[in-house]
């Protein structure tokens, strides 16, 4: 008690240092007399430790961190989400150079908790959790696009497949539907496939809208390429879909009908032909020295 109430030892020093000796048959008068001041000073001392105390303390310093920590966590998710919008690369060749660093960097300079939060050696701005945000973000897109397909009755796919630049065979989905009387198309993925079979390729259709929660009876339309894996009668994605949902009715796409259309018009005039023959090899040279 004397710690809390500095004159207690003076005013009571048998409660507080020296004890009680053989003589108790004053004990209980000292007990009343202590029930007054210190007692009731004592009490208060002791309530205002529980209320502002070591461990109040903790909790209130671990508080603060945690609002900070919210506050730099949302400039973070916005600046991926910025870059990510705008079609900006997040890094760079270094991370110190790298677009997300930058921004970061400028905005610490309106925001003390950012600047604070980004000297500290783990400050949530790694490549792992970087790619997480996107991952996040790029489901809640995902989720948003769903919910309005969903509002309309029905659907279609519009599907074809392409070589990335590390040589991988990726397959680009659409959807495409009715939403306040304007159709809309709306892109859901790309899908990394090892095979390029109409059976691989239609179960990667089936799979995409299954996880989706895009119920395949619902589906009305298929748009593709004339490539034989695409559009064939019997092995093609489109009569693989047929076996499945009968109402699903494959269409050529315009795009492509369009592109073959203007590649034999230019077929026809030699030196249209020829220009471009000559920008193809050399595409393919260039494509094919060290870098």
């Amino acid at each position: 008690m004397g710690l809390f109430i500095p004159h207690a030892k003076e005013m009571e020093p048998t409660f507080v240092d020296t004890g009680y000796g053989p003589d108790w048959k004053y004990a209980l008068a000292a007990f009343e007399k202590h029930e007054g001041l210190c007692h009731e000073e004592a009490i208060a001392a002791c309530a205002a430790l529980l209320e502002d105390g070591i461990s109040t303390q903790i909790n209130k310093q671990n508080k603060d961190l945690q609002r900070k920590a919210l506050v730099v966590l949302g400039s973070i998710i916005s600046s991926i989400k910025y870059l990510g919008r705008q079609g900006i690369s997040i890094r760079g060749h270094t991370d110190e150079s790298g677009n997300f660093s930058q921004l970061l960097r400028l905005r610490s300079d309106y925001n003390d908790d950012l600047r604070e939060f980004l000297r500290r050696p783990k400050s949530f701005t790694s490549h792992e959790i970087q790619n997480e945000i996107l991952q996040l973000l790029a489901h809640e897109v995902l989720r948003d696009i769903v919910k309005d397909i969903k509002k309309s009755p029905y659907f279609a796919v519009i599907v074809d497949e392409t070589t990335d630049c590390s040589k991988k065979e990726q397959v680009s989905i659409c959807v495409c539907y009715v939403n306040d009387l304007q159709p809309v198309e709306d892109f859901i993925g790309l899908y990394e496939t090892a095979n390029t079979t109409g059976e691989v390729l239609s179960s990667i259709i089936q799979d995409a809208l299954l996880r989706l929660s895009l119920p395949l009876e619902h589906l009305r339309g298929q748009c593709y390429d004339g490539a034989a894996n695409m559009a064939g009668d019997h092995k093609g994605v489109q009569s693989q879909i047929l076996a499945v949902q009968s109402k699903a009715l494959d269409v050529h796409c315009f795009a492509h009908s369009l592109n073959l259309s203007v590649q034999e018009s230019i077929r026809s005039v030699p030196i249209f032909r020829d220009a471009l023959q000559l920008l193809n090899d050399l595409a393919t040279v260039t494509h094919g020295s060290s870098k």
